[in-house]
């Protein structure tokens, strides 16, 4: 993945029609869990970025392509955490 600070999430594709998003720095609590805390418009943001990247998703199950030398950052995708 391109190096993107760490207050975003990278989202994008994994080469093999799937979505992904990471957050290098995760925290868990206690119980193991992570989660990330969205303003409104935070999350507005990541669904339309989720849209496109579930069309590119697609886009590789149809074409069949060995894309996993793209990035899961790759495109469009850096979502700023509040």
């Amino acid at each position: 993945m391109p190096k993107v600070e760490n207050r975003f999430l990278e989202v994008g594709t994994t080469g093999k029609g799937e979505v992904v998003i990471n957050h290098k720095e995760m925290e868990v609590d206690e119980q193991g869990h992570g989660y990330i805390i969205f303003s409104p418009e935070q999350a507005r943001t990541l669904a339309k970025i989720l849209v496109v990247k579930a069309v590119d998703a697609a886009l590789e199950l149809e074409e069949g392509h060995g894309l996993e030398a793209q990035s899961a950052g790759s495109g469009p995708g850096a979502v700023e955490e509040g």
